[in-house]
């Protein structure tokens, strides 16, 4: 078994008068998050922890800020979502210490992969060849379930759809499929919060914590 805490949407503001600091409201949640994570593994945001209503240097620093205020014995993990597109890739990569755009991790008997979902093809996101590669040769020497966390939802319900789909994601669905390995996806951005199984693997598509 592994514990852990994700979220996504947070969509924290900058305030000019505040000099990029988190307003108290945020810092609530926050502390709130950190608490509830006392017994946990890890923390997790699947993206839009800033609501990319700035520049680049201000949404760097304010992320940044953001991510230093989970003081917790839990580690904290981030996705670059949407709203992160305001700050550079290497940027965010630094801030959140990735030494790569997505990365896999083991906790427990489990593997925890995290993807980027937000690359640009023709108007809507992609996974890209060098990470579906990689995803691809990943799963193929895993012994260990895994669980997948991206922003760009892999699947929709049959009863909902997103402007937010990943253009080649029938092909990474494939992949996950073909494998046997994945015990869940965890992802972001959809229309509503939703929990359904395709193709015997399992989907839950959080809740904005915003609402």
């Amino acid at each position: 078994m592994i514990q852990f805490i994700a979220f996504s949407d947070m969509l924290c503001p900058y305030d000019a008068a505040e000099a990029e600091s988190i307003s108290p409201a945020f810092a609530s949640k926050i502390a709130s998050i950190c608490t509830a994570a006392s017994n946990c593994r890890f923390i997790a945001t699947l993206g839009n922890t800033i609501d990319g209503n700035s520049d680049a240097k201000t949404g760097a620093c304010l992320l940044n800020n953001i991510l230093n205020a989970f003081d917790s014995t839990a580690s904290i993990h981030a996705l670059m979502g949407t709203q992160e597109r305001v700050i550079p890739k290497e940027e965010f990569m630094r801030i959140a210490e990735y030494t790569m755009r997505y990365r896999a991790f083991d906790v427990s008997d489990y593997r925890c992969i995290f993807l980027d979902t937000v690359s640009d093809g023709d108007g809507r996101f992609y996974i890209d060849d060098e990470q579906m590669g990689w995803i691809s040769r990943l799963l193929g020497k895993s012994h260990r379930p895994a669980i997948i966390f991206t922003h760009i939802p892999l699947a929709v319900s049959s009863e909902e759809s997103s402007s937010m789909t990943i253009k080649n994601a029938d092909v990474l669905r494939a992949l996950i499929e073909k494998s046997n390995k994945v015990a869940l996806v965890l992802q972001a951005a959809g229309p509503n919060p939703a929990h359904f199984i395709s193709h015997g693997v399992p989907y839950i598509t959080l809740s904005p914590m915003s609402a």
